[in-house]
């Protein structure tokens, strides 16, 4: 399903009903790297901070300008991606990804502040900033492997225009950037594979669960009297022309809530019936006796089987099969004499028709 890093969907269709489901997952993907994003900018912007208001040593005055600028981009990241983790909304997938371009642009604007800060080149601390922890904390955010590709040929671009002028003194410094950046880039390609194959997954997971449900209905059409699938509203969601036909109703009952078909003294039970874990979906139960209201209100007694699965919208909410089969006995009415299954009362000599049935 998968080309290029991408999905090449096998039918409309099966792109179009999984969809929903896959966009929930790589926004999941997308919001977990955000938050670990986050959490990786508390660190420095207590660090800038620390520098931009600290009075204890006059050796690190120097950096007093540098952490007040770089502390108002990293407040500035901070506020983006809080922003971007916001409830979820129709634009999530486009939030988030802008969220991470922006905080990938801010590293390559802190590298090139850090050049215009360290005039003389004899700022260690600003050097290690700018072509070590900037990388790192890119790699852990980005989910992009080509975003992060363009960062990075920028990023090779600013060290090598920052020690072009004295190769003796940034030459050590230009190999051991390309040689962190390479194995960054190596765990980017790696994650991503990772995180397409997380993708698929899921994917296939939804394909399962959609034949595994496809599967009950049929052998639900095949045993029982009709097949009934409820959304988690408990309505009905697909035409259900059986039922229609055992309760002798001339509508569609598509729309119509199911419980409302039920007697009334058999709501609290049906309820408690349909009661299911989401961990457990999938799973089936014991049929349940109820009587559905035919057209003319009368008790129609029924048996009801059921298996529950995640829907698949986007929140995979549960979706109920149900199968429902009229609860039928034969009328136990006494044989008169004569007929099969008569016996002879007592003292009385078996006839001739009691030989021949027998």
């Amino acid at each position: 399903q998968f080309q290029d890093g991408g999905i090449s969907p096998r039918r409309n269709g099966d792109r179009g009903a999984a969809g929903a489901h896959l966009d929930g997952v790589q926004a999941g993907l997308l919001h977990a790297g955000l938050c670990q994003h986050l959490r990786s900018l508390v660190p420095m912007l207590v660090l800038y901070l620390a520098l931009s208001f600290q009075t204890f040593s006059e050796e690190l005055e120097h950096l007093r300008l540098p952490g007040k600028l770089l502390g108002a981009l990293g407040l500035l990241c901070a506020a983006v991606v809080i922003l971007a983790l916001q409830p979820e909304g129709p634009q999530v997938l486009a939030r988030t990804r802008w969220a991470e371009d922006f905080s990938l642009v801010a590293k390559l604007v802190m590298h090139i502040l850090c050049i215009a800060l360290d005039g003389d080149g004899t700022f260690l601390f600003l050097k290690l900033l700018s072509m070590l922890m900037y990388p790192l904390s890119s790699a852990k955010v980005s989910n992009n492997l080509t975003s992060f590709r363009i960062y990075l040929f920028f990023h090779n671009v600013l060290v090598v225009l920052r020690f072009s002028y004295n190769l003796q003194e940034g030459l050590p410094w230009m190999i051991t950037t390309a040689l962190m950046d390479w194995m960054l880039h190596d765990w980017a390609v790696l994650r991503s594979a990772q995180r397409r194959a997380f993708e698929e997954l899921a994917l296939t997971h939804v394909d399962l669960e959609h034949s595994a449900q496809v599967t009950t209905k049929s052998l639900f059409c095949r045993f029982c009297d009709a097949t009934v699938t409820l959304d988690a509203d408990l309505t009905i969601v697909e035409p259900a022309p059986q039922l229609a036909a055992l309760l002798g109703l001339n509508h569609r009952l598509q729309g119509r809530t199911f419980s409302s078909l039920i007697d009334a003294s058999d709501l609290g039970p049906f309820a408690a019936y349909l009661e299911v874990d989401l961990d457990d979906v999938g799973q089936e139960k014991p049929s349940l006796q109820v009587k559905l209201l035919d057209v003319f209100a009368r008790p129609v007694s029924v048996h009801i089987f059921y298996t529950c699965f995640r829907g698949r919208n986007k929140n995979r909410r549960p979706v109920y099969v149900l199968g429902v089969s009229e609860s039928w006995r034969p009328p136990r009415t006494k044989p008169k004499r004569g007929e099969v299954g008569a016996r002879p009362r007592l003292g009385t000599p078996p006839s001739v028709g009691d030989y021949i049935n027998r």
